[in-house]
Parts: structure tokens; C-alpha cells; sequence
């Protein structure tokens, strides 16, 4: 039942927002366990474990702002460079900064921040925190700061006041931290902006000097990795793998909501049709803003891919928690709900299981090379296999690829050698291995193809074997008498 106006909000025990809070943590933390890497780890790794010396060359040769790849060194010196940990403690400290953050705004009721906390950690699907924290990047820290900031505008809608010098650390921190993601933080500043002229001022200053710092910050490093952009990037990814475009990744969002956030959705939806509250209109408000201007951005090129449009999946979270707090229901039922949104990320580990990434290649190869410890292993360039194998992009990427397999192969006790040129296969008493990762369905290619388009020649009367991987393949290849035994 709805609270009437006036009527006191009944409130639930805080250990019933403590216990979901900590369940849906961790089954975030299990699905990122579970979790294998993939290419934009190493990535991450490659930049932000770089040998001193190297450091500034390479922030200032990526594609994204430097602020969380300096974070992320930090991690790596903490955790000594393996992956797991390191995406473990960036999902604890991004769910803490949005904590402290919460704690930080009193003037607003605790039920109303428990519920954003717990909606945002426990928001499943491709674009909710579960997926998004299986990824040491800083895909976790866009929906903190958006959610933080989204918090903000639901203060500002319910007239609560908002402290100016966290109003403002957030805004700068949310349009900083990822180019493509800062169309929607600016948005949500913009509305909020807006909300905060007619009575706070004090945050409306706030508000405003974070958006002209963090639009300052973006420029700034920006017109630094400019000339390293149009030296090296000459190949949209995004546009050549087929994906991509602001109306696909905006569907993609909401769809993704819809199955993976189900108490949320539900909740939305009596918000928006039965009650029709103004303050979870508010904060959707920034959404087809946002949308507008991603779609500029995507006009000339695809730049847009789901996990970038965070911003909307903390917006839609931070509604739902409005609507939650407004219906002021009964603590039993709160713990009943509380429990099953506390849940979402078990129904969307289930519905989108963890994937192996290269770590099942390379389990492939390792039961090969224990079969036989004389067999040589190779490790081939998923470029190789695209239109643009020869592009400035390519050439680029190559030195992080080699890195990725010579990192994830040490795990397992490999070495393999990265093919760079046209290389000779010499299977003998054991068979060549030849390890293809980030190349999707490259399993359904002919051999034949696959050795031509990654320059690897092998002997005539060879036999392969091909072992597909969820995200590549694995093929031995042998001379006929030793792959199958003569009639």
C-alpha cells in the first residue's frame, strides 16, 4: 500500500538493508570469479603495469582517459598483476566510494539510500554491475559515478539538500572517467542543473563547477592523445565486428534491464503507471537527453556499445529505489522484496553464464603440451582473420595481443611463440599447436583458410584437429602417421 501524504515512512531494521546489500555483493563477487578474461584486460594490464619508463607513453597512447588506468596501477601494485584480484578490489572500492558517497548525503531518508545502494550493486544484465564488474576496466566506476550522480537528482527532486563539494567531486569524476560515457553524465548534470536553480543555489554552484572541470579534464587529455589517436587509429572495431550504434545499444540497455533487474523493472512500473511519481520521472529525465547526444557522436562512426551507456542502467536503478521508497510498504513485505532484488545477480549469472575467455585456450593447449611436452605452440593474431589485418590499428594492437598470450600462457605453464611473420610449422613426434584467441567462430572456417590468412604453413600431408573455444579455437596439427594410426 502506498504511504499518504503526510504519514510517516515506516522503516525497516538496518540489518535487513545490511543482509541484501552483502548477499547481492556477493554474487557479484561469484560471477566475477567465475568469470575468464578477455583481450580489454590485458589491455588494462598492459597499460597500467607498464615498467615506469613506459607509463606516460602508453596513457597517453590509449583511447581513454588516464584517470582510472592510474587507479588501476595502483590495484596492480596491490595485487601483484593477476587479474582476479585486481577486478575483486576495483568492484569493492568503486561499491564503497558509492557508499560513502550515499552516507555523505544525510539530508536524504536512509531508507532511500539503501535502496539506491542495493538497486545499483545488485543490478544484473550486460549493463548492470554484475557483468560490468567481471571486467577489471572502468566499467564498474560508470555506474557508481552515474548512480551517485543520479542520487544527487533524486535529492534535488525530493527538495533534500545536497552537500555542494560532493555535488561537484562526483559530476567532475563522472564526465572524466570514459569519453563516450560522458554524453550521459553530462545530461544527468544538466537536469540536475536545471532541478537545483529554483531553490539551491549553494549546489547548483556546485553542480556547475564540476561539469565545466570535468568537460576541462576531457578536452585537456583528449588534445593530448590526439596526434597518438590519428597515428595509430585508423580502423573503427566497433564498426568492422558489425556491432554498434546508439538506438542498437540503447535497446540493448533496456532489454538487458528488463531481464536482468526484474524486481527493479516491476517497481518502475508501478511508479510510472499507477503512481506516476514525479520524482522517478526526474531522474529518468536525463535519458533521452543523453540519448541525443550519443546519437551525435554515433552519426559519423558506431562508437556506441551497451556497457558505455551505463549511465541509463544506474538511472533506471535509482528510479526504481525512488518508487520503493515512496510506496513506504510494510518491513516484512521490504524484506520479501529487499531479498529478491538482493537476488538479481544469481537470475543474470544464470541467464548470461559466465564465459570462459582465454583461459579455456589456453587449459586446451596446456592438456596438449602435458600429452606431448616436445610439441611447440604457436599463438596467432585474431587480426589476421579480419579485412584489416595489415590496418595502423593492427600493428598497434599487436604488441598487447603477444603480451596477453604470453601472460595468460605463464598461468598454465606455456610459451608460446607469437606469430608476427609467415612461419613454418614443424610438427615432428608431437603435433604443432596453434592458438587463436578473440576470433568468434573461427572453428566454422576451413583449415585451410586459417593457416593461409594467418601466414602458417604446415606440411602437405598433414591432418588437423580443430578445438573450438568460446572464444577462439585450438588446432593440432601432425603428419598424418602420427595424428591416426595406418590401417
Amino acid at each position: 500500500m502506498a504511504r499518504a501524504a503526510g504519514e510517516p515512512v515506516r522503516r525497516s531494521p538496518e540489518w535487513l538493508w545490511i543482509a541484501a546489500v552483502l548477499l547481492a555483493l556477493l554474487l557479484v563477487a561469484r560471477h566475477v570469479l567465475a568469470s575468464g578474461s578477455w583481450l580489454d584486460e590485458y589491455w588494462q594490464l598492459w597499460i597500467s603495469g607498464a615498467p615506469s619508463i613506459h607509463v606516460v607513453d602508453r596513457l597517453a597512447a590509449d583511447a581513454h582517459p588516464p584517470w582510472f588506468s592510474l587507479l588501476a596501477r595502483i590495484i596492480l601494485s596491490a595485487t601483484g598483476g593477476a587479474i582476479l584480484p585486481a577486478r575483486l578490489v576495483n568492484f569493492v572500492c568503486a561499491t564503497a566510494v558509492l557508499a560513502a558517497g550515499l552516507w555523505r548525503m544525510r539530508s536524504v531518508d536512509s531508507g532511500l539510500r539503501w535502496r539506491i545502494l542495493l538497486l545499483i550493486a545488485a543490478s544484473g544484465g550486460a549493463v548492470g554491475m554484475t557483468d560490468l564488474a567481471a571486467s577489471f576496466r572502468a566499467y564498474p566506476w560508470l555506474i557508481i559515478l552515474a548512480g551517485l550522480q543520479a542520487a544527487l537528482l533524486a535529492a534535488l527532486a525530493l527538495h533534500r539538500p545536497v552537500p555542494p563539494l560532493l555535488a561537484g567531486a562526483v559530476t567532475a569524476a563522472s564526465v572524466a572517467i570514459h569519453y563516450v560515457h560522458a554524453a550521459g553524465a553530462i545530461a544527468i548534470a544538466l537536469v540536475s542543473l536545471a532541478v537545483a536553480w529554483r531553490g539551491q543555489r549553494a549546489a547548483m554552484r556546485g553542480l556547475a563547477a564540476g561539469l565545466v572541470l570535468g568537460m576541462a579534464l576531457d578536452l585537456a587529455t583528449g588534445l593530448i592523445q590526439l596526434p597518438h589517436w590519428r597515428a595509430n587509429f585508423d580502423v573503427n572495431w566497433i564498426a568492422l565486428s558489425g556491432g554498434g550504434g546508439a538506438a542498437a545499444s540503447l535497446a540493448a540497455v533496456g532489454a538487458s534491464f528488463l531481464t536482468g533487474n526484474f524486481i527493479a523493472s516491476a517497481l518502475l512500473a508501478v511508479g510510472l503507471i499507477a503512481r506516476r511519481s514525479k520524482p522517478a520521472l526526474v531522474v529518468l529525465a536525463p535519458i533521452p537527453l543523453a540519448f541525443a547526444a550519443w546519437a551525435v557522436m554515433d552519426a559519423g562512426a558506431p562508437l556506441l556499445v551497451p556497457r558505455y551507456m551505463a549511465t541509463v542502467t544506474a538511472l533506471l536503478a535509482t528510479a526504481a529505489a525512488v518508487v520503493w521508497w515512496e510506496l513506504a510498504l510494510a518491513p516484512a513485505v521490504n524484506a520479501i522484496v529487499a531479498f529478491f532484488a538482493a537476488a538479481q545477480p544469481l537470475a543474470s549469472s544464470l541467464m548470461r553464464p559466465a564465459l570462459a575467455g582465454w583461459e579455456a585456450g589456453a587449459r586446451v593447449a596446456a592438456a596438449a603440451v602435458r600429452a606431448c611436452p616436445e610439441a611447440r605452440l604457436y599463438a596467432v593474431s585474431a587480426w589476421r582473420y579480419r579485412d584489416r589485418q595489415d590496418s595502423k590499428t593492427a600493428r598497434f594492437e599487436e604488441p598487447v595481443i603477444g603480451f596477453a598470450y604470453r601472460k595468460v600462457g605463464h598461468a598454465f605453464g606455456l610459451s608460446p611463440r607469437f606469430v608476427t611473420s609467415p612461419t613454418a610449422l614443424e610438427p615432428g613426434r608431437c603435433p604443432a599447436i596453434v592458438w587463436i584467441e578473440a576470433a568468434h567462430g573461427i572453428d566454422e572456417v576451413p583449415v585451410r583458410t586459417i593457416l593461409e590468412r594467418g601466414r602458417l604453413y604446415a606440411p602437405a600431408d598433414a591432418v588437423t584437429r580443430i578445438t573450438p573455444t568460446p572464444n577462439g579455437a585450438v588446432l593440432l596439427i601432425s603428419p598424418a602417421d602420427r595424428l591416426q594410426p595406418r590401417p
